[in-house]
């Protein structure tokens, strides 16, 4: 958490929390506000859930590092049709700030690490980078992507696709 709030105090991000499940389930939120510039707001029954505070503010600093695109607020206030332009706008912004988290949380090296010394469940992952077992699917997610994106690129420059899979 420590490097957390230390990213915090470097971008001046303001962090608070609130009831903020009396608002649908919602666990974080990140806003620029007009006067005091950028915010966190975090719901309270965090600070009793270690790892999913963890997750959860990662990836609020995530939306700070990549900051959402206009109409990502009343997108979730409204709850847009997922077919919607606005949708595919806002699970993009997501997907940066999620990346930017799980990279943080989980650096891709220290990630392959623990899986050579036998880490290889989303359990064992969890507990070994003290984060939720949905945060470690999620950089799963990510890194299937990026191996089908690197296998598909491999493959198009002339690099047998079975060759560059086997890497991963």
């Amino acid at each position: 958490m420590q490097a957390l709030y230390r990213i915090i105090e470097e971008q001046a991000i303001k962090l608070d929390y609130s009831n903020l499940r009396q608002f649908g389930g919602i666990l974080g939120l990140f806003v620029v506000h007009p006067r005091i510039g950028p915010f966190i707001l975090l719901d309270d029954s965090l600070i009793k859930q270690p790892r999913k505070h963890r997750c959860v503010l990662a990836e609020e600093i995530g939306h700070a590092m990549h900051p959402p695109r206009p109409g990502h607020m009343r997108f979730h206030r409204r709850r847009y049709d997922a077919a919607d332009n606005q949708a595919i706008i806002v699970a993009q912004d997501e997907r940066k700030a999620l990346l930017w988290a799980t990279g943080f949380l989980m650096p891709d090296v220290e990630f392959w690490r623990a899986v050579s010394q036998g880490y290889d469940t989303v359990p064992d992952l969890a507990e070994y980078f003290y984060v939720e077992e949905w945060f470690v699917r999620t950089k799963i997610g990510f890194i299937d992507t990026q191996a089908h994106f690197f296998s598909r690129d491999a493959y198009r420059s002339g690099i047998s696709g079975s060759m560059t899979a086997s890497r991963f």
